[in-house]
């Protein structure tokens, strides 16, 4: 019975690690462009 619950635990525990790994990547390419992110978008560079 723990194994039902446990899956569904650990799924959830992979997407949100993922989403801040992505969340971080975004922020560096961002500063390493020479930009800042504001609320999650990245600005003062040109693409």
């Amino acid at each position: 019975m723990f194994k039902l619950i446990r899956f569904p635990i650990f799924v959830a525990i992979a997407f949100l690690a993922g989403i801040f790994h992505e969340r971080n990547a975004h922020t560096d390419r961002c500063t390493a462009a020479g930009g800042s992110v504001t609320n999650g978008i990245c600005k003062g560079t040109i693409q």
